[in-house]
């Protein structure tokens, strides 16, 4: 955006009328499309900003399900025999 800007700047001091190959409605039109960027942009960082706590909740989670997950498998795979472990949801062949 940084770039944009220096070269609207650039643009517009050193635009002379005379067939340059830039009209002023285009450097409007730029300068409008840089501030809807702008807006974009600082929606997007609000936004990020709100879900990377959620995420990192949801990871925590997750890792704790899998945890419990992992526990409670061993404890039916070392309790049960292996033909009735499909009766408990573990699809393990080993």
């Amino acid at each position: 955006m940084e770039k944009t800007r220096d070269l609207i700047e650039g643009l517009r001091k050193h635009l002379n009328g005379k067939g340059d190959g830039v009209t002023q409605e285009e450097i409007t039109s730029l300068e409008q499309g840089l501030e809807e960027l702008a807006h974009a942009s600082s929606e997007v960082e609000r936004l990020r900003e709100e879900l990377n706590p959620k995420v990192k909740h949801m990871n925590d989670v997750l890792a704790q399900v899998k945890r419990v997950f992992a526990e409670k498998k061993k404890v039916l795979k070392d309790f049960y025999p292996q033909e009735s472990w499909e009766k408990y949801g573990i699809h393990d062949k080993r």
